[in-house]
């Protein structure tokens, strides 16, 4: 599903306003000054908004290479997620 930058945008400018329970397909559309139906064109549920959301403020960044220890790639995991939760509630 093609959805566009500006539907995420508008989503997590909710989000970071007034809370994840503000978010709504109706709310979204029409911060975009556009119907509900138009969204749904794009974005098929509140769930997949959601997680539109998520991949967005995860960023770009790659999980790190395999160590073969467990223990040692949660950590690096855990590590690139907290980085890219950071970077998000700063703006960046």
């Amino acid at each position: 599903m093609a959805a566009c930058l500006s539907d995420v945008a508008a989503t997590l400018a909710v989000a970071d306003a007034e809370g994840l329970a503000a978010v709504s397909m109706r709310r979204v559309a029409g911060d975009l000054g556009s119907g509900t139906a138009s969204l749904y064109r794009y974005i098929t549920s509140r769930d997949e908004l959601v997680d539109l959301m998520v991949d967005a403020a995860q960023g770009e960044d790659p999980l790190p290479e395999s160590t073969e220890d467990w223990r040692a790639d949660l950590g690096a995991v855990a590590r690139v997620a907290c980085d890219a939760a950071a970077a998000s509630v700063a703006g960046g």
